[in-house]
């Protein structure tokens, strides 16, 4: 394998580097260099990032709807802790409306909500739709 690696040297899809050290799967079939990976997965988090903090406008309404003017500013900033790690599942507009259906307009409730659903989005699921019916979403952005 050594004299294989010496007459056909890897090479970073990315980049077309020679791969001298660790290789990481790259996004096709082949490798990548570890500065080519670690570009990758910045960018990933920043677009991640930068995708939980885009508020819908049925969210704006809502928040406006059920806080003060002054709270809204913060409402939406609890509300946006939702949706940044990878492992929360859900669609975020969804799951930010029923975050803010459980709060009901109680801004104190908001952090342990957000909490909840990021630790298992279903435990903020099921209360509402025990609750308020399946269609508890319709009924909630059209009130």
């Amino acid at each position: 394998m050594q004299i294989f690696r010496m007459l056909f040297p890897l090479k970073c899809e990315e980049c077309g580097q020679i791969i001298r050290g660790e290789k990481f799967p790259g996004p096709g079939p082949g490798s990548i260099c570890e500065a080519c990976y670690n570009r990758i997965q910045a960018e990933r988090r920043r677009r991640d990032e930068e995708s939980s903090r885009i508020i819908s406008q049925k969210v704006m309404d809502r928040v406006k709807k059920d806080f003060l003017p002054g709270d809204v500013d913060e409402v939406l900033r609890i509300l946006t802790d939702y949706g940044k790690d990878r492992g929360e599942q859900g669609d975020k507009e969804f799951m930010r409306l029923a975050i803010l259906r459980l709060a009901n307009g109680d801004k104190e409730k908001l952090p342990g909500l957000v909490k909840v659903a990021k630790m298992d989005f279903r435990d903020i699921l099921a209360p509402i739709q025990r609750e308020y019916g399946q269609d508890w979403l319709e009924r909630f952005t059209s009130e």
